[in-house]
C-alpha cells in the first residue's frame, strides 16, 4: 500500500479534519453515534500506516533473504512498519524514498534498528513496534489482521511471462511480500483472487508465490 506525500505530510504535521458540526436536533443521540463510528473509522485508516524513526542507520532488502540489492537509512529516518516477519526481520516502507529515488520504497529491515513512533496524525509519539510476528494492521474491527506471508502454490497458465513495470508481491490480503523490479520473469497461474486487478503468480528469482498487478505483466 502506497502512501502519497500529501498524507505523509499530514501524518508528520499532526493536522486533523472537522468531520461533523454541531448537533442541535432531537435526532442528537443517533448522530453522535454515527459520528464517533465514522471518525473511529477514519482513525483506523490513518493508524494503518504508523511511522516510526531508526535508531541507528539501517539496511534495508529489496526481498527477505537476497542481501545483495539494498539501500541505507540514516539513524532518524522515518519508515513505516507493517509487520512483522519473524524475531529478527520486519518489512518497513520508506515513503521518502519513492519520491526521491523511486523504486523500491518497500524492503526488509532488522527489527533491532526501529525504535518508537514519531509524532503524527491520530497516532502518538513514544509507542514501541509491535511485538506481534505476522500480524499487520488492518482496517478490520480488531484492528489487526495476519499476514499470508507463504501463499501456497497453484497450477501455471502462463510461464516465463515478462513483468513490465516495477511492482510489488502481495499477499491474498495485499500485504507486501516483495519486490519485482521490471523486466523480470514469472509464472502466471489462472486462480482467480478477491478482484479483477491482482494476479497470482509464481516468481522464480525469489521462489516465493504471491499477488500481482495484471497491468504490470506483459
Amino acid at each position: 500500500m502506497k502512501i502519497s506525500a500529501r498524507l505523509r505530510a499530514a501524518a508528520v504535521a499532526g493536522s486533523s479534519v472537522l468531520l461533523f458540526g454541531g448537533l442541535t436536533t432531537s435526532t442528537d443521540s443517533t448522530a453522535l453515534a454515527q459520528s464517533s463510528s465514522s471518525t473511529a473509522s477514519a482513525m483506523q485508516r490513518e493508524k494503518l500506516m504508523v511511522f516510526y524513526a531508526t535508531k541507528a542507520p539501517c539496511t534495508i532488502l529489496t526481498n527477505y533473504g537476497h542481501p545483495a540489492i539494498a539501500w541505507q537509512v540514516p539513524a532518524g529516518a522515518h519508515l513505516v512498519w507493517r509487520y512483522n516477519i519473524d524475531a529478527t526481520w520486519a518489512m518497513v516502507s520508506q515513503p521518502a524514498r519513492e519520491a526521491s529515488a523511486g523504486f523500491p520504497w518497500w524492503g526488509v529491515t532488522q527489527r533491532s534498528c526501529l525504535g518508537n513512533s514519531i509524532q503524527q496524525k491520530e497516532y502518538p509519539a513514544g509507542v514501541p513496534v509491535p511485538s506481534s510476528i505476522l500480524t499487520g494492521r488492518s482496517q478490520r474491527e480488531s484492528g489487526w489482521r495476519p499476514v499470508r506471508w507463504n501463499v501456497s502454490p497453484s497450477p501455471v497458465a502462463r510461464r516465463g511471462v515478462t513483468v513490465t513495470r516495477n511492482a510489488t508481491l502481495r499477499d491474498p490480503a495485499h500485504f507486501v511480500l516483495g519486490n519485482i523490479p521490471a523486466t523480470w520473469q514469472v509464472d502466471v497461474t489462472a486462480t482467480p483472487s478477491s478482484t479483477s486487478w491482482w494476479v497470482k503468480v509464481y516468481v522464480p528469482a525469489l521462489a516465493r508465490w504471491g499477488y500481482i498487478e495484471r497491468n504490470a505483466l506483459s
